[in-house]
């Protein structure tokens, strides 16, 4: 039986909380989420990304995938729905901006999805500093919208290492329109938001997630005004390291063409990297690398100090039956600190780093 693929999802958390002018349903939300996973090791080199169809169908819907038009319909309503933004970045500059979920998708004859993102969203995306992990196993037990939007906004702010997680004050608005339900009237006032949409959001995340949420409130007389999350683990719940879907084999031979072809590298560069290193391991630098290409003077010399920052991971078995080079260094033990552009970072036990703002992946 093949490998599955790790489905472990590390989302912008401002895409988390980029307002959607239509509201996505589950299945559309699950689909996004899906693709994006697919694209973030290329999300900021490529524009253009593709996946399987028969993929699709068995990491998303089970296997239950009878014919193409629930996907053709997603797909439309994806580039037909719109995402906007506006935040604010660490020196204090502030970016208004607006999106499609998705810029364009095809379904060939050789049954694959190709699809892309607008260039303004695709660089939103990739920026690498602060991400939520999100497990898209978890987000497929939930069966209501609300659920699995309200989930991805506690992902975003729960750190791992502390076991709890507080998200910022939101406005009753800006959670309605957050959650998606900001154009439905059935929810306008806070009683009805609370009784028809947060506490069954609540109540099937605790059920069914790694998660516990409380709310407190902000008051103007008798009127709440203000909500903000507490973020726990939910006792029993929380999933250990070797639950995670390991991911599937990479073949070396095209990374090490990527390498040389996008990147660079000389024939035995590439060669070094590809022989000393993971594959994971060297799509994950790459990502780094590629979302600071506009900055970077000499490409191929910092992909190559990017690619060895991390010592080599354990031996693996090459496709020709030769071990690899086998590593003699571990990753730093869950408590270390770290700084990364000027900001501390604490290692948890996944190996990420995180701090109050967010986490960087492993």
């Amino acid at each position: 039986m093949p490998e599955e693929r790790d489905l472990t999802i590390y989302k912008h958390r401002g895409a988390i909380e980029i307002m959607p002018d239509t509201t996505p349903t589950r299945t559309q939300r699950l689909l996004w989420n899906y693709l994006f996973l697919r694209a973030f090791p290329d999300l900021a080199a490529k524009e253009l990304h593709i996946v399987r169809i028969a993929e699709i169908n068995t990491e998303l819907y089970n296997g239950q995938l009878t014919n193409l038009k629930l996907l053709k319909e997603q797909l439309m309503a994806l580039g037909k729905q719109i995402v906007r933004w506006n935040i604010m970045d660490e020196q204090g500059r502030k970016e208004w901006g607006f999106s499609g979920y998705l810029a364009s998708a095809q379904i060939t004859e050789d049954n694959e999805v190709k699809y892309s993102y607008s260039a303004a969203l695709r660089h939103y995306l990739a920026y690498p500093d602060i991400y939520a992990r999100i497990q898209l196993s978890i987000e497929k037990r939930l069966n209501s919208k609300y659920s699995l939007a309200l989930y991805e906004i506690a992902a975003a702010y729960y750190i791992l290492s502390r076991k709890r997680g507080v998200t910022q004050w939101y406005d009753v608005d800006t959670l309605r329109n957050l959650l998606g339900c900001g154009n439905e009237q059935a929810y306008k006032t806070y009683r009805a938001l609370s009784q028809l949409v947060l506490t069954p959001a609540i109540a099937e995340i605790e059920k069914k997630t790694d998660l516990r949420l409380e709310i407190e409130k902000q008051t103007r007389g008798r009127k709440i005004t203000h909500i903000r999350f507490q973020i726990y683990a939910a006792p029993g719940q929380m999933l250990k390291t070797n639950d995670i879907a390991k991911p599937a084999p990479v073949d070396t031979t095209e990374l090490k063409a990527r390498l040389v072809e996008q990147y660079g590298l000389t024939d035995a560069q590439a060669t070094t990297l590809t022989t000393q290193y993971a594959p994971g391991h060297i799509l994950e630098r790459l990502a780094y690398v590629d979302a600071r290409r506009a900055i970077v003077k000499n490409l191929p010399a910092y992909t190559y100090a990017a690619v060895s920052f991390v010592p080599p991971e354990a031996s693996e078995v090459s496709q020709q039956g030769q071990a690899q080079a086998p590593a003699a260094v571990k990753l730093p033990p869950a408590g270390t600190k770290i700084e990364v552009m000027g900001q501390e970072y604490v290692i948890d036990e996944s190996g990420a780093a995180e701090n109050s703002r967010g986490v960087i992946p492993p």
